[in-house]
């Protein structure tokens, strides 16, 4: 088990921050602005941790807007423009509540938001399943380049017998 520094909120900070289900968190400081906005969903309530003040807290009206859905949108190409827009500074970016506050957020019926999340996420898992086989594969394919390589420059593979088309 991994203990976590604590840190120096008040009891009042921390029941207003602490991590909640639904909730959404993003970025909001970076030394790239194309860094700026990257989401991140709590599926889960976490009774013992808030997030710190380089993260802005998204809660959400739950009767109005889904979280799994604002974190799919947030991931959009379309927000990631807005905010690396929005966000200000030469060394490093920050944005600011009012850029994160003004971002126009479709509202679909509640029950269409979570099919859009459900789908996606079905989907993303597909990808990033394909995505790590294909990664395996590659890896294997190098190794097998390199052994190659090695076994034919240390004599092990005679080339002369190899048929070249």
């Amino acid at each position: 088990k991994t203990e976590l520094p604590k840190g120096t909120c008040s009891q009042k900070e921390f029941e207003n921050f602490r991590l909640k289900k639904d909730d959404v968190l993003i970025t909001k400081d970076s030394e790239t602005a194309d860094d700026i906005g990257v989401p991140v969903y709590i599926l889960d309530d976490f009774s013992g941790a808030v997030c710190g003040y380089h993260i802005a807290q998204i809660s959400t009206d739950k009767n109005q807007l889904f979280g799994g859905f604002l974190f799919r949108f947030i991931q959009s190409s379309n927000v990631n423009a807005y905010f690396e827009t929005e966000a200000n500074g030469i060394t490093r970016y920050g944005l600011g509540k009012d850029s994160i506050s003004n971002l126009i957020i479709p509202l679909p019926p509640k029950l269409v938001q979570e099919q859009i999340y459900d789908f996606l996420q079905n989907q993303t898992t597909q990808f990033d399943e394909l995505i790590a086989k294909s990664k395996t594969q590659i890896t294997l394919l190098e190794e097998k380049r390199q052994a190659l390589i090695t076994a034919t420059v240390t004599g092990k593979i005679d080339v002369r017998s190899e048929v070249v088309a």
